[in-house]
């Protein structure tokens, strides 16, 4: 194949980078670097017989607060944000018959653990989790008065702590259930549950 036979193949609009690599048994940044060395440009852009795949979207209205907002057709938006979303009746009532038995599963707890997470973290998840049940199945029992709980430096707030600590507990090598038994659980108020530790 001649130069001039060569730069016109190149020059050539119509055929794809892959293509003219095909015909010249070379590489596709070959060719690229073939179209620097002879300066052709090739204007960019679909070629003929290839598809336009920009994805067109269309306006249409929030089923919740009826706003008009932008989505695309393979994303099956109804609701224009997440709010929306958590607010609306048919979504919360979806969300209530849903079966989610397999989230108490021992097979499901696995998977959420990580094999690199310390053991004494495990362990504190554990009795965190089996505490918060505990308060919730004796609530009137453990905070009669009703004191709001909250994290460590808001007025007023109060918090469930357990007498024998969790960090003693697992050092002693005691179960995550005994620890989270009523007789070990109380409810005070932030500071006093700071100092403490």
């Amino acid at each position: 194949m001649t130069e001039n036979e060569k730069i016109k193949l190149l020059s050539d609009s119509t055929k794809t980078n892959k293509e003219l690599a095909k015909i010249l048994n070379c590489s596709v940044p070959t060719i690229c670097r073939h179209r620097r060395k002879y300066g052709i440009t090739v204007p960019r852009g679909l070629k003929p017989g290839q598809h336009n795949n920009i994805i067109t979207k269309y306006k249409t209205n929030c089923l919740f607060c009826k706003k008009e907002f932008e989505t695309v057709p393979s994303a099956k938006q109804k609701y224009c944000s997440r709010i929306c979303l958590n607010r609306s009746e048919e979504y919360l009532l979806k969300l209530k018959h849903c079966d989610k038995s397999y989230m108490q599963t021992e097979q499901y707890r696995k998977t959420l653990m990580k094999d690199d997470t310390p053991e004494y973290k495990r362990y504190r998840n554990r009795v965190t989790k089996l505490s918060e049940q505990t308060y919730k199945e004796n609530e009137l029992l453990l905070n009669p008065k009703g004191y709001k709980r909250t994290k460590c430096g808001v007025a007023d707030g109060y918090q469930l702590d357990h007498k024998i600590s969790v960090r003693e507990s697992f050092d002693k090598g005691v179960s995550p259930e005994e620890v989270s038994k009523l007789e070990n659980l109380q409810i005070l108020p932030w500071k006093q549950n700071l100092l403490k530790r």
